[in-house]
């Protein structure tokens, strides 16, 4: 199904204009997350580390602004840092995600990125392994919040 009344937005005029040339029934603005915004949506989506670069605060103030009832996140778990990252990093436990996000029903799923043929993965056993790894925030990378008001 096709979402209605999307709008991306990005810091990043490159990541923008691959967004728009991949997607170009959609709507798309370059927008900096630590500035307001406005508008009215449901859904708010933090990917790609977004909370890890402008922190839990800024990202739940968007959501708050924007009167959303569901906050989906990626967010680098606090063990890992991409080392293409040149800059400080927020990093939360899972019990301080899950305070910041009071009130709401939060779930956390672990998640990971092991690449087919790496240690000599298929596709089945790089599946395997990421079931296996989602009950436990413990080895993965990136953590999955699914938090809805």
């Amino acid at each position: 199904r096709e979402p209605e009344g999307f709008l991306g937005a990005d810091i990043s005029t490159g990541m923008l204009a691959q967004a728009q040339n991949k997607y170009p029934g959609y709507g798309f603005v370059q927008k900096d997350a630590r500035t307001p915004f406005k508008g009215s949506w449901d859904t708010v989506l933090a990917i790609f580390g977004l909370v890890n670069y402008v922190g839990l605060d800024v990202v739940l103030a968007r959501f708050k602004e924007v009167e959303a009832s569901k906050l989906f996140m990626v967010m680098f778990a606090p063990q890992y840092a991409p080392s293409i990252v040149n800059t400080e990093l927020h990093h939360y436990s899972a019990h301080q995600v899950r305070e910041k996000l009071c009130g709401m029903s939060v779930g956390i799923t672990g998640l990971t990125f092991p690449i087919p043929g790496d240690n000599g993965l298929s596709i089945n056993a790089l599946y395997e392994t990421q079931k296996a790894l989602a009950g436990n925030l413990e080895g993965c990378n990136y953590w999955v919040v699914d938090a809805r008001a």
